[in-house]
């Protein structure tokens, strides 16, 4: 008997997972590019919430997803918060095929599954396979447990236990539900519990009665993982977990306090005599009723998890938000970069504009903190750099691998302008230690092509965040321009120095410094031109 119920159990995880996990392999890449037209409608996350977990049966998967999605800057937090509701609605699909009862099917399924297995030969098919296959043992894994359960339902104690708990008050049902949460936190898994309830009900020992809190509590429980992985990592993936629990905390206060009676009546009357679809429909209406409920209060959800997960106060402000776990997901991972590099950029123009401040005076302050700021710069690239290099050693496409290159060398030419800002620095002090001075004419001059250097890295940034090559396009006609200015600047400072006009020593400090500012406009063009190649990926 326990052999059967166990290993019955074991078939049914190892068939859900394994179920599961294909689907999941099979359908990420679509999933983000299917939750990236959530837009701004709370709506439309639900629906593609749904639909992505409909299709992956992993609600876990599509949170993982959301939280990098949120990181990358792809997701806003309440978009986010939709998304997890519908994923919470599809999940409950699993317990509604178990429902069927297709055990008599189930060996045909496993023995389909492993023939095309064996004749597969690309990982599409192998994995496709896979997911049949798990299909077919969870069936199987169930028609044990109900045999297991039969054998249960005959001893004393049992009929002593569903004798305590028939028509059960609030006590007992809260009791049941906690079993329920623990349950599930153990095995992380409210699909199992959902498929071992059903297989139960098939032996005729689990009433709906008890089916509800217990329901109730593993809804809860499939929380706990969620807000275990999220410890150590960013606090945008702590505020998600937070509201996942939230919700499911607000569902099981509401069924069990107020409504349980009102569901077991209403699931008698849709599918009397019919105790697993009773249960499979309960599982449904508790999430779906769930989001119903909470969607007019899902602001209130994420500025609540706002104030439950305050900001770190130890955290540094440059701090990464890259997320180890999306590099399973490279289509994630290598926006999550990107937006890291972003991110970068905007740090290492501030700095160009925080060297230009030295021409003016004030060199050796501006230099210890520009000094610090490379240091916090570098710290922050190097993590982009193996964070993608980590990344590379995954199973990567061909358009992955070349996007990642494409990413390496935009970090790459980031840092060349970081670089250059410690560079004109140093000509600044030159200038101080030396005593040399320019023309008001000719700091005029250069202040005029820096602010047209300031706007063409605005533009870059503007271009990097909203993929506009239209604006890439202005940037290089610019570019072209500033080429231009840096030539007349160069003769007209000649013409001044042939005149008297400048120090004898600023000539060569004034066509560096120009050279230097030139530079960074080139690099500020390729960052451009490299952000509409990834734009075509």
């Amino acid at each position: 008997m326990i052999s059967t119920v166990l290993g019955g159990i074991g078939l049914l995880m190892y068939g859900i997972e394994t179920m599961k996990d294909s689907l999941e392999w099979l359908t990420q890449e679509q999933g983000q590019k299917l939750l990236s037209l959530s837009g701004k409608s709370t709506l439309k996350a639900i629906l593609i919430g749904f639909i992505l977990t409909i299709i992956n049966q992993k609600s876990s998967a599509t949170t993982v997803t959301v939280v990098g999605m949120v990181n990358a800057g792809m997701l806003s937090l309440v978009q986010a918060t939709g998304v997890i509701m519908g994923a919470n609605i599809g999940t409950t699909v699993t317990a509604q095929i178990l429902a069927f009862r297709l055990e008599w099917l189930s060996l045909f399924i496993v023995g389909i599954a492993v023939m095309f297995w064996r004749v597969s030969d690309t990982k599409t098919g192998e994995t496709l396979s896979k997911a049949l296959l798990g299909l077919g043992l969870m069936f199987v894994g169930l028609s044990f447990v109900k045999d297991g359960m039969l054998q249960v339902a005959e001893l004393d104690v049992t009929k002593q236990l569903l004798n305590l708990c028939e028509a059960p008050g609030l006590g007992i049902c809260l009791v049941i539900a906690f079993a329920g949460f623990l349950l599930t936190a153990v095995v992380r898994s409210s699909s199992l519990i959902t498929g071992i309830m059903i297989g139960m009900a098939m032996a005729g020992i689990m009433p709906i009665e008890i089916a509800i809190p217990l329901i109730a509590g593993a809804n809860l429980g499939k929380c706990v993982p969620a807000l275990q992985n999220s410890r150590g990592t960013s606090r945008t993936a702590r505020q998600v977990a937070v509201i996942h629990f939230l919700f499911n905390l607000f569902g099981a206060f509401l069924l069990l306090f107020f409504f349980r009676n009102l569901l077991a009546d209403a699931l008698e009357w849709a599918a009397p005599n019919a105790l697993t679809h009773q249960i499979a429909h309960a599982h449904t209406i508790f999430n779906l009723g769930t989001t119903v409920i909470c969607l007019p209060f899902i602001g209130f959800f994420a500025k609540t998890s706002e104030r439950l997960v305050p900001k770190d106060k130890d955290a540094a402000a440059d701090q990464s938000n890259l997320d180890v776990r999306m590099l399973e997901t490279p289509g994630l991972a290598l926006a999550q970069s990107y937006n890291e590099i972003i991110a970068l950029t905007r740090t290492a123009l501030g700095s160009y504009q925080m060297a230009f401040q030295s021409i003016k005076g004030q060199e050796d302050k501006i230099w210890d903190r520009l000094q610090e700021r490379e240091e916090s710069f570098l710290k922050a690239e190097k993590e982009v750099e193996v964070y993608l290099v980590k990344l590379n050693k995954k199973n990567l496409r061909e358009d992955q691998k070349k996007e990642l290159n494409l990413l390496l060398n935009m970090l790459g030419d980031v840092e060349q302008v970081s670089d250059t800002c410690n560079n004109m620095v140093s000509l600044t002090i030159y200038k101080k230690e030396n005593k040399i001075g320019f023309s008001q004419e000719a700091t005029q001059q250069l202040m005029d092509y820096h602010n047209r250097v300031c706007e063409l890295g605005e533009a870059l940034i503007s271009a990097m965040e909203n993929n506009d090559e239209e604006l890439v396009k202005i940037l290089n006609q610019k570019e072209k321009e500033l080429d231009k200015m840096a030539e007349a600047l160069r003769r007209e400072h000649v013409e001044r120095l042939s005149k008297g006009i400048c120090h004898p020593g600023s000539g060569v400090l004034f066509v560096d410094l120009i050279s230097n500012m030139e530079r960074i406009v080139a690099y500020v063009q390729k960052i451009g031109n490299e952000t509409v190649e990834l734009s075509g990926f």
